[in-house]
């Protein structure tokens, strides 16, 4: 049924076309068709003004899916960070502001939309922060790491009354938060903002269901406003897998975002 209705736009030539293609992925989701999701690369692929014929497009989007589960389990918080500049923006945020200690990746979010970038051991981090923020701090925070030294800095950076949402996971305990001074006096908004913290069918505006999230954030991509390019740092073969795994773990600083090419398999 997904296939049948795709093919009619697996070749695009417009803006027209790719929002064709958008609300196809977007209304087969609201109807939790998950073999669409199989179509996310597509769209990214198609944007670049690349024709595919219907097998073109499945087997590229089996590539895809393949990666971002992958990604998804080894450098979710760089990617994560990334895109979290990226949809910031998109709701109206300003400044926004991105820490990371890699040189690299703070130009990759400058270039994403953040309008500073500071290393999280700046001595002057508050001050500037204060500088940018009229002195108050920061009204939305989006913690997307999980280290604990990381949660502690972001609660002391957000403005009185704010929010703070927790996205990483934080598998180990965090300890040491001075909850009075950090979180009770000032007002501060901590959210639970795990991926599966989502209503199955009743959701309420601010609180939406899996398909719908998804479905919001294809409809960005298929109008390229939200964009994964800048994250691509390789493509590569599925036999290197062992060696970039080990980059990966090691933290290597050049690698964050790897696709497999899966074409010959």
């Amino acid at each position: 049924m997904a296939e049948s209705r795709l093919c009619e736009h697996s070749r695009l030539d417009g803006a027209n076309d790719m929002l064709k293609l958008a609300q196809f992925i977007e209304r087969a989701l609201l109807e939790n068709d998950l073999s669409a999701m199989n179509a996310t690369l597509s769209a990214n692929s198609l944007l670049q003004g690349i024709e595919h014929d219907s097998n073109d497009v499945f087997r590229t989007a089996r590539e895809y899916l393949r990666a971002q589960l992958y990604l998804a389990r080894t450098r979710r918080e760089e990617l994560l960070g990334q895109f979290a500049i990226q949809t910031a923006r998109l709701s109206g945020c300003f400044p926004v502001i991105a820490l990371d200690f890699n040189e690299k990746r703070r130009n990759i979010a400058l270039a994403s939309g953040a309008d500073a970038a500071f290393s999280p051991d700046d001595p002057e981090l508050e001050s500037k922060i204060k500088a940018l923020t009229n002195g108050k701090g920061v009204d939305s925070v989006i913690e997307v790491t999980g280290n604990p030294q990381a949660v502690v800095q972001g609660l002391k950076l957000t403005a009185p009354f704010g929010r703070f949402s927790l996205v990483g996971c934080s598998r180990s305990a965090t300890e040491n938060i001075d909850f009075y001074n950090l979180v009770h006096r000032p007002g501060i908004s901590i959210i639970g903002a795990h991926n599966m913290a989502r209503p199955l069918h009743d959701r309420r505006p601010g609180v939406w269901t899996m398909p719908e999230d998804m479905a919001t954030l294809l409809r960005f991509m298929a109008a390229g406003r939200l964009s994964s390019r800048q994250l691509h740092t390789m493509t590569a073969d599925p036999a290197e897998a062992p060696g970039i795994y080990d980059r990966l773990f090691v933290r290597d600083p050049e690698l964050l975002g790897v696709v497999f090419d899966w074409k010959n398999y």
